[in-house]
């Protein structure tokens, strides 16, 4: 299935696709004077069909920035009715930006639906260190971890790569929701 990377290709793929395990959202975050691409508004990423693309077991995986964007983050998961349960970090081994603490690090929130809904694998750590890549770009050893930790089939919102075994969706990407599994 080759759609492209707007919301009513994901509109249409929530109604008539396969329901997701696992949802990872990384999303265009507003920063001043930061992005070399257009941020997400925060009205459109809490309308985005997450409910429609969730499965009945699902785990979502939002990315976020630290600061107020954090705070944000917790809202987003809140109103798309997940419940955060747990944060990981990505430590990048090179000084980054700020104004007080220099960021070397990502958060990512981890939230789920059901009340006693686990990882599939429980000897996870929450954090790991790896370089950085483009820009906004997350490091495989992230995504092989959340493999270990939720269920398929598994979708990535605002991807910047394909990756096999996942559905892929976004503006940065020429095919988007393609299923690489199948190819």
């Amino acid at each position: 299935m080759r759609l492209g990377g707007r919301v009513d290709d994901l509109i249409d793929f929530a109604r008539n696709g396969p329901k997701m395990g696992c949802i990872v959202v990384d999303p265009s975050w507003p920063m001043r004077n930061a992005l070399p691409y257009l941020a997400v508004d925060l009205g459109d990423l809490k309308n985005l069909p997450i409910c429609d693309l969730a499965a009945e077991r699902r785990h979502l995986h939002l990315w976020t920035l630290p600061n107020r964007h954090h705070v944000l983050a917790y809202e987003v998961i809140e109103h798309w009715g997940f419940r955060p349960v747990s944060e990981f970090v990505w430590v990048k081994p090179s000084l980054g930006r700020g104004n007080y603490w220099r960021m070397s690090h990502e958060t990512l929130v981890t939230a789920v639906r059901g009340e006693n809904d686990r990882f599939d694998d429980r000897w996870l750590r929450s954090w790991v260190e790896a370089p950085r890549g483009r820009h906004s770009e997350k490091p495989e050893a992230v995504r092989a971890l959340i493999e270990r930790a939720s269920p398929g089939p598994r979708l990535e919102l605002f991807a910047r790569t394909r990756a096999t075994g996942w559905y892929s969706w976004g503006h940065e990407i020429a095919d988007s929701l393609v299923d690489q599994s199948a190819e």
